[in-house]
């Protein structure tokens, strides 16, 4: 997954095989980017996953029919559009700050009904119970309660991991989830 949370930041998250590609791990980066009309350049200001990944050098990119094609064969990724759903309006990326006690940057993803990425970058000092990383997972939901069941999960005990149900309410694109005595507030990324 890859959300481009404004004209300069960037969140990327990876679930691979390092079996098939030991280069690299499950985890995330996250940074600003640059972009001309052809290539696409990302600086890591955090990067768990190794040498997997967006940041680095120049990667030539083409977007045609909401689908964004980076790098050049044989290492060509696509990547697409995530198109919100007006039965499901959990749908599309999330972005918060200064979330709980890590005062943690997060992207939550919402790829389609029953799918589910969450990436979150915060200080292990304040809160060393996790550190930064990724979950995916999938969910099921009511009008107001989403339940993960997370099944990739390397930001220890931040995330979703271990939570049954999450409260959620959306209002003018704010998503406030409540964990018990917990309140978190995401900003639609458009």
């Amino acid at each position: 997954m890859l959300t481009f949370v404004d004209n300069s930041n960037f969140y990327f998250v990876e679930d691979g095989s390092s079996v098939l590609d030991p280069s690299g791990r499950d985890g995330i980066e996250r940074g600003t980017y640059t972009k001309s009309a052809t290539s696409f350049t990302a600086v890591a200001s955090v990067n768990t996953n190794g040498e997997w990944g967006v940041s680095g050098s120049a990667i030539p990119y083409s977007i045609s029919n909401n689908l964004l094609t980076m790098g050049s064969n044989p290492d060509t990724a696509t990547f697409a559009k995530i198109v919100s759903n007006p039965d499901n309006p959990l749908i599309g990326s999330w972005y918060g700050t200064n979330l709980g006690q890590a005062k943690s940057s997060a992207v939550l993803t919402f790829v389609d009904n029953s799918t589910f990425l969450f990436a979150e970058d915060g200080s292990s000092a304040l809160d060393p119970s996790g550190q930064d990383g990724m979950e995916r997972g999938t969910y099921s939901r009511t009008a107001t309660t989403w339940m993960p069941v997370v099944s990739v999960n390397t930001n220890g005990e931040w995330g979703f991991s271990g939570t049954s149900a999450v409260a959620y309410a959306i209002s003018n694109n704010v998503l406030t989830l409540t964990v018990g005595p917990d309140t978190v507030s995401f900003t639609r990324v458009q």
